[in-house]
């Protein structure tokens, strides 16, 4: 599974501007905050944490887009059908 991490917060961002359509850049900058603490536990000395926050901060872009783009697909889907006794 190594290098799937960045297509799998992505994948997790889109679906959750897809449910939940309010402002959903927080929920892309929760999952980088997460990830960020993470390596902040894994590693308390941080040598290369300068570099850390700008690598998180240019991750952020794509991943907020990813989560407009979940919210913006939401109009798009339709229920199918519906049996008449309503199951």
């Amino acid at each position: 599974m190594r290098g799937w991490g960045t297509t799998l917060m992505g994948a997790l961002a889109a679906l959750v501007g897809f449910l939940i359509r309010q402002r959903p850049w927080r929920w892309a900058i929760l999952l980088l905050t997460g990830q960020f603490g993470v390596v902040l536990a894994t590693n308390p000395a941080a040598v290369l944490m300068p570099f850390g926050v700008v690598l998180v901060g240019t991750l952020g872009i794509p991943l907020v887009m990813v989560a407009y783009l979940g919210v913006l697909m939401r109009p798009h889907l339709r229920p199918g059908p519906v049996a008449p006794d309503g199951s």
